[in-house]
């Protein structure tokens, strides 16, 4: 952004200055407007009817271009003009941000549809958690973004990292998941010659055994 500048635009355009400021308020919203463009094609958002393979694929392409050529630099610089040009940060939300955050919605919810992701899922969040992770290690660079984090991200999200129960007996995920290995009722019993554990459970008592002994009764089973 260092060396960007209406005057370099006006004169390899051949545009007036004030033509230019009349489209574009800020040298920043006009860098935006063409670092968009220039991106846009790179990062649409596939639909292959696997949602965790889209998101993957779609997160593959983003860290690759931010690799590439200037764009991680030119979105870093942009990021950080927009603190202090309101200009550029109303045209960043509105014509690369809230577009970009509302096609991955539009995935993740077509997942929810297909029964490929929780219906309770907050789509929103699982954006922050996905590429508001990569634009962290973008500004912040201690630890390495590429392709390997962008996995470990989608698969966190699918996996889920805790080895707890959720309140119905399953392991939590953006998928969910199937039963637990240990039912609530019943405990794990010792291995089988085979190799597998066999779960024991204690069988109820009947109503007559619960039932206090008569004189009677001590009288019949004596």
């Amino acid at each position: 952004m260092a060396g960007f500048t209406i005057e370099k635009v006006a004169a390899a355009s051949g545009a007036s200055k004030v033509t230019i400021y009349k489209l574009w308020p800020s040298r920043g919203t006009l860098a935006m407007e063409g670092y968009f463009a220039s991106v846009e094609r790179e990062l649409r958002f596939p639909d292959t009817g696997d949602v965790e393979a889209d998101l993957r694929t779609q997160l593959h392409a983003f860290v690759a271009l931010l690799h590439r050529s200037e764009a991680g630099r030119a979105i870093s610089e942009l990021i950080g003009e927009a603190q202090t040009d309101p200009a550029l940060r109303e045209a960043y939300l509105r014509f690369y941000s809230r577009p970009r955050r509302d096609l991955a919605v539009a995935r993740l919810r077509t997942g929810m549809r297909e029964g490929q992701l929780r219906t309770d899922l907050d789509c929103e969040s699982v954006v922050d958690q996905l590429w508001g992770a990569c634009y962290h290690r973008l500004l912040l660079p201690d630890e390495p973004l590429d392709t390997a984090f962008a996995d470990q991200l989608v698969d966190n999200l699918f996996r889920g990292i805790s080895t707890n129960q959720d309140r119905s007996g399953t392991t939590a995920g953006l998928a969910g998941a199937g039963p637990a290995v240990v039912g609530r009722v019943g405990t794990q019993g010792p291995p089988s010659p085979t190799g597998s554990s066999r779960s024991t459970t204690t069988a109820p008592r009947s109503t007559e055994d619960s039932l206090p002994l008569t004189v009677e009764d001590h009288t019949r089973r004596s």
